[in-house]
């Protein structure tokens, strides 16, 4: 039950560093992402193509549900991502990339493309929020 209970804290630790090198490798001169607007119906889950990682790693011991950082910036005004767009899935996939070596040998990893909430939506108002953070939770 201890080795449970450090490995659980093991893991929210690396996802916060992670969250927090994320930003600290992002380069001002990148190409912008394309995205789309917080419109639109809710994203397929049924549909495998909508996760990054879906069952990786069979018969291990235990299940990961991985929820990726923010690799979306949100520097062309966008306030959530395209998971459409090729250019986030390979960022949103490289970022999961450089976390799953500590996982790979004890779970099953499932990981869902998601419209991410970028760093902009923050600035604004409490109800002009609402609509971009419901689009990333949806």
């Amino acid at each position: 039950m201890k080795a449970k209970r450090i490995l659980c804290l093991l893991m929210a630790f690396v996802l916060c560093i992670t969250s927090v090198s994320a930003l600290a490798t992002d380069d001002p001169t990148e190409e912008i992402l394309v995205i789309s607007e917080a419109v639109g119906e809710a994203v397929d889950y049924s549909d495998e193509s909508n996760w990054a990682y879906w069952n990786e790693g069979e018969n291990k011991s235990a299940d990961l549900f991985f929820i990726c950082p923010t690799v979306d910036m949100g520097k062309g005004g966008n306030f959530n991502a395209d998971i459409a767009n090729e250019k986030y899935r390979e960022s949103f996939t490289g970022a999961i990339n450089m976390e799953l070596g500590i996982y790979n040998e004890g779970a099953m990893v499932y990981a869902p493309y998601y419209r991410q909430a970028t760093f902009p939506v923050y600035s604004l108002d409490k109800d002009e929020q609402e609509k971009y953070l419901s689009t990333a939770y949806d």
